[in-house]
């Protein structure tokens, strides 16, 4: 089964872009298919960027849950970011709530994933007191960045597991570093992720080998 819908982001002399999105699962198999195509259905060239902004909370996300993903990071300043995100602790671990999170104060990792053989990316969570897991593919080539969001305030204790074109640091920062994607008049870009709920062992282990 499958659902599809179309959103436009346009303005007078400004970027005129068209999202096609299907949404399709099957009866019966724990799992989501998302496929985006991007058309530049303006009269000029326009940027463009995407993040898919996923976020996952209790009773997945847990104290102990494993954040699973590999790949070269870095991170902006803040408070909670200097104590999470740092050699001395193991932030591939959620947290108990901090109160270094107290008032929006998050931690951010901007990763550059490292992909398997195929060129896909195998990334998640694993909450093993649950025996649950929910694992994320995409390909490399279509979102080479992944966000992962940490925020372990009292009563507001989530994380974002966020594959995307770039981080999520605005177009004129990505234009400034040349990484910035321009999509020329009737010209698209298409994007395709899979969200999977695993509860199996085999499963599981499995995922996890994958995204090592």
């Amino acid at each position: 089964m499958s659902i599809t819908a179309t959103v436009k982001q346009s303005r007078i002399f400004g970027p005129n872009l068209e999202l096609r999105r299907t949404i399709s699962s099957t009866i019966g198999k724990p799992n989501i298919k998302i496929k985006d195509i991007v058309t530049n259905v303006g009269n000029a060239t326009s940027p463009h960027m995407i993040l898919y902004h996923c976020n996952y909370g209790w009773p997945l996300v847990d104290k102990g849950t494993d954040i699973i993903w590999k790949g070269k990071w870095t991170t902006p300043d803040s408070e909670a970011g200097r104590k999470i995100l740092n050699s001395k602790n193991n932030f591939h671990k959620c947290s108990e709530p901090l109160k270094e999170c107290s008032g929006g104060n998050e931690a951010c990792a901007f990763i550059n994933i490292t992909a398997d053989k195929k060129g896909i990316c195998n990334v998640g969570l694993y909450n093993s007191r649950l025996s649950l897991a929910v694992a994320m593919r995409y390909k490399k080539k279509q979102l080479p960045w992944l966000t992962n969001w940490q925020y372990w305030g009292k009563g507001e204790y989530v994380t974002g597991i966020e594959p995307g074109t770039n981080p999520p640091i605005g177009q004129a920062e990505a234009e400034k570093q040349k990484k910035l994607i321009y999509i020329a008049p009737a010209k698209s870009r298409t994007y395709e992720v899979e969200i999977k709920v695993l509860t199996e062992d085999k499963q599981i282990s499995n995922f996890i080998k994958d995204a090592s």
